[in-house]
């Protein structure tokens, strides 16, 4: 009888993991991302198909990220949020028959260098079995003559009222400045018409706590990020 048991739960087991892994199709597991010398934020995106007639949240978790060069910071962006770089774990909804993208955003700084990004999902935030993964390669070849140095200065941090920013000759021509909160929500956008003057931000509308400040260029690339304390 034991026998008998635990041959229907081996079976049991066998068949639970077969419908898992029938919940989605991914049309690449191994994304390779490679710059040109126009780009500074470069992305690489894998496709999630939901091949049920359920919903099925998604989790997903950063479960490594390596990189050469120690100014380098990646965002992960999933159905509509760009994740702050210091965010290591979302959720989202994949409705029944549809694709989504999963990203991995790298803002490299006019560097060069190499990394690996790898990204572990879970069919429910509640699960601690790894369902698939995805891993993003990364490899960024700058010539010397074109590399920028980070320049712009953000001060008081902590800030209370206000925070300020200091262009200090940045190069490239900022032209709107987004404040994110902690779980990648903008709560704030900024246009700047002078970088010849120091350009200041009032915080008196957000609730204290840790900030993501993007700054974006004519065309709308993110070419300068940094976090910030609102205090009290």
């Amino acid at each position: 009888m034991s026998k008998h048991i635990l041959i229907f739960f081996v079976g049991l087991l066998l068949l639970s993991t077969n419908v898992l892994g029938q919940i989605w199709n991914i049309d690449d597991r191994s994304i390779f991302i490679k710059s040109t010398p126009e780009e500074d934020y470069i992305i690489g995106c894998a496709e999630l198909y939901n091949k049920t007639s359920d919903t099925v949240e998604v989790m997903w978790e950063r479960s490594k990220e390596s990189f050469t060069n120690k100014d380098w910071e990646s965002y992960v962006v999933d159905d509509e949020i760009e994740w702050a770089p210091f965010v290591d774990t979302g959720t989202f909804e994949l409705l029944p028959k549809d694709t989504l993208q999963l990203c991995v955003n790298l803002l490299s700084y006019h560097t060069s260098g190499r990394g690996t990004v790898i990204l572990h999902l879970y069919a429910d935030a509640d699960s601690v079995n790894v369902q698939d993964s995805i891993v993003y390669k990364i490899d960024v070849d700058w010539p010397s003559a074109t590399k920028k140095s980070k320049q712009i200065r953000l001060y008081p941090n902590a800030a209370q009222d206000h925070i300020h920013i200091d262009w200090n000759n940045f190069e490239e021509k900022i032209q709107q400045v987004d404040i994110y909160n902690l779980i990648g929500m903008k709560v704030a956008t900024h246009k700047v018409k002078d970088m010849n003057e120091v350009f200041s931000i009032e915080l008196e509308d957000l609730d204290s706590g840790v900030y993501f400040i993007s700054m974006l260029n004519q065309s709308k690339k993110l070419v300068f990020t940094k976090t910030f304390s609102k205090v009290d």
